[in-house]
């Protein structure tokens, strides 16, 4: 089959759900024809810009020019059985069903949504009230570039089944596809002996999602066993607040890096003897699985995170996870205990990871999933006579 690849879409190390997407369905046979624009910075640069007359000016004199030029090209593609609109595209799924009129009428199109600006935004972060207008646009700009897919996919079933309800859009819409790993997955080997410092490392962005303050409490639990050190690593809205409070705190336990580079990001996992996940309490957290879970995995150490629906969809207490109720600073701390004198344990959870990270999450299993989804939709909405 042929699949027009389209959107302002990034690529790199730096962008793994793009990735593997597109390695995947090459990996399983398709045709796959890019139809890209790209433009300069992170999606999330240029929306934060848009916060300013002049930034927001910005914002859509680049958006003009990459429909101009996502038309010409899109007009000189083959014909194509699908169109897959890739992360981000909340303002180019309208669009391109728009140029649909003109060319492959009869093929549909596929929105890889990643996450809702509204769920990110304005329910897991707070950056403005529900009922502003701000929070209306962008709740319609979700709606309608959902609405405007035949399917949508998300990372997990927990999410789709969440963006259905919160978008008021038919679940049979929203199909699951893995995010997996920014790198492939290590060569597996064994957790060594602790040595005079257990490295509990959390990456990632501060944000709510993740519970922050959990891991400072579970920290301030620990803070007289000299055994652990904790390496905090990145940045985002709730940096300032959670340096603040480990000052507050007295922890002199913890060591905060900014983030890495996405090459350096296997080794560095791999240079830790526990890496955390997500412990936020917020409902997106329940939904999803980030990618730095699939990271872990790949890496293949142990890692602890909340017990979630999302994460429960594949990973299992004990066997390839440890799992505690989320936002519980005192189970967490348990666990980095527990964890740290069970080298057993620990060695089962990351082959197990490990495991999940050369099968499930392989690039090769994410392109076989939806390129059975494109197949099902093409049979669904009628052979368009394209292979």
């Amino acid at each position: 089959m042929t699949v027009i690849l389209f959107g302002i879409y990034s690529k790199g190390a730096e962008y793994p759900r793009q990735r593997n997407l597109i390695a995947g369905l090459t990996a399983a046979g398709e045709n796959v024809y890019e139809c890209r624009f790209a433009m300069a910075g992170s999606f999330q640069e240029r929306f934060r810009s848009a916060t300013t007359v002049t930034g927001l000016l910005g914002f859509l004199a680049g958006l003009l020019r990459s429909y101009l030029s996502l038309s010409w090209k899109y007009l000189r593609a083959p014909k194509a059985d699908a169109l897959l609109v890739l992360y981000p595209g909340y303002f180019h799924v309208r669009f391109l069903k728009f140029l649909r009129l003109f060319k492959n009428r009869k093929a549909f199109i596929v929105y890889d949504v990643f996450f809702s600006l509204y769920d990110a935004l304005i329910l897991d972060r707070k950056i403005v009230g529900k009922s502003s207008w701000t929070a209306r646009i962008v709740y319609l700009i979700d709606r309608s570039a959902c609405r405007a897919a035949d399917v949508v996919l998300a990372d997990t079933r927990a999410h789709a089944s969440r963006l259905s309800v919160l978008l008021k859009l038919p679940r049979e819409r929203f199909h699951r596809i893995f995010v997996g790993p920014t790198f492939y997955p290590f060569p597996s080997t064994p957790q060594p002996q602790i040595a005079a410092k257990f490295t509990v490392l959390y990456v990632g962005t501060y944000i709510p999602l993740h519970g922050m303050e959990t891991i400072l409490c579970a920290a301030e639990k620990l803070k007289n066993e000299t055994a652990f050190r904790f390496t905090l690593v990145g940045s985002g809205q709730l940096e300032g607040g959670i340096k603040e409070l480990t000052r507050e705190k007295g922890l002199s336990n913890i060591t905060f890096r900014d983030r890495v580079p996405a090459e350096e990001l296997g080794e560095l996992l791999r240079s830790c003897g526990l890496a955390l996940g997500i412990f936020g309490t917020t409902e997106k957290s329940q939904s999803v699985i980030p990618i730095k879970v699939f990271d872990i995995c790949a890496a293949g150490v142990p890692f602890v995170t909340a017990d979630t629906p999302a994460i429960r969809e594949v990973f299992t207490h004990g066997v390839n996870s440890y799992l505690v109720p989320p936002g519980d600073p005192e189970a967490l701390a348990e666990a980095i205990w527990n964890l740290k004198e069970n080298l057993g344990l620990r060695n089962r959870i990351a082959q197990g990871g490990h495991r999940l990270a050369q099968t499930v999450f392989s690039t090769d299993e994410v392109g076989m999933e939806l390129a059975g989804i494109i197949e099902e939709q093409t049979h669904r909405h009628g052979d368009t006579g394209i292979r």
